[in-house]
């Protein structure tokens, strides 16, 4: 007669590694078998198989981006040396219920060829993380701005922290009429698109296009001139274009905040204007939400001034 199996190591827990994966989730999973692990392995157990549910909804929470968001923000040693996680961070993330988490995992489980490690399953072309995704994020009725940050934290914030494999594509410059140029100005093109219409006006963006620098001009203009939201223009050979307007903020300007800050920006009479490096991460929506605020804020203190 075999010895009866140490509460500890018995079905049903979830194992936690101390350490965290290269892509900040964490390398967890849910054990369902007698099996023993060392020190540096967290168990969360359970009092029976009705309660798998909460294991596995845990899981599926600690290997999607909202931890890796998480532990990207507020991980004490993330993205420093050696990336682990602190018992206290693991305690406080928020955790829910997931609806019919049983049979999403276990979809996930037909196609684990007998492999005890999920984090090395891959369902058609998805890693567990997009997986983890696709069951978490719905839960979390997330709105564009969240939906943003996450993807820059993600794609970006983490795989240039930590060196991903091409991660140096975030530093490529965007060619003309790139997507992410057209998102970046549509958010501010829907902000102030209304406030225009009782005057007769329209609000658009007119973008000036190098290999090195973009600048975009927000500008408001007679309806009667108006004929689309988003004006291309290729500067790249343009002498007395983008570089004149950048010179004439002087040396010292361009030097501080074109490659300290990353951007210079300004106002006119009818308009305003942001300069950056041409750089993919620079124009990300979730810096454009960033760099819309900090306009607004900017137009509301001017405003408070000539009062």
């Amino acid at each position: 007669m075999g010895k009866p199996c140490v509460d500890l190591f018995c079905p049903y827990s979830l194992l936690i590694a101390g350490g965290i994966l290269k892509d900040f989730t964490s390398n967890a999973a849910v054990n369902k078998k007698e099996r023993v692990f060392t020190s540096s392995i967290r168990a969360l157990k359970i009092k029976n198989e009705n309660q798998l549910h909460i294991l596995y909804s845990m899981n599926a929470i600690l290997c999607s981006s909202v931890f890796s968001y998480y532990i990207l923000n507020l991980g004490v040693s993330s993205g420093i040396e050696r990336e682990e996680s602190e018992d206290a961070e693991i305690e406080r993330v928020w955790y829910f219920d997931i609806p019919n988490i049983l049979l999403k995992a276990r979809e996930i489980e037909k196609h684990e060829a007998q492999k005890y490690d999920l984090m090395k399953n891959m369902i058609k072309g998805l890693s567990v993380k997009e997986q983890c995704n696709d069951i978490v994020l719905p839960q979390l009725k997330l709105n564009l701005e969240e939906k943003a940050l996450l993807d820059y934290a993600n794609d970006i914030v983490i795989p240039v922290q930590m060196r991903h494999e091409n991660h140096e594509k975030h530093f490529q410059p965007l060619k003309l009429n790139d997507a992410t140029l057209t998102d970046y100005a549509n958010l501010f093109i829907e902000h102030f698109k209304s406030s225009f219409v009782s005057v007769g006006k329209k609000f658009v963006v007119e973008i000036w296009h190098t290999e090195q620098i973009i600048g975009m001009f927000f500008k408001v203009i007679p309806k009667s001139e108006y004929k689309k939201s988003i004006i291309w223009l290729n500067k790249q050979n343009d002498e007395s274009g983008i570089l004149q307007k950048i010179a004439a903020l002087g040396a010292t300007e361009i030097t501080d905040k074109l490659f300290i800050q990353k951007d210079i920006r300004g106002f006119e009479k009818d308009s305003f204007y942001i300069f950056k490096p041409n750089e993919k991460r620079l124009w990300h929506k979730a810096i454009g939400y960033l760099d819309l605020y900090e306009i607004l804020d900017a137009i509301l203190k001017a405003g408070k001034n000539k009062k």
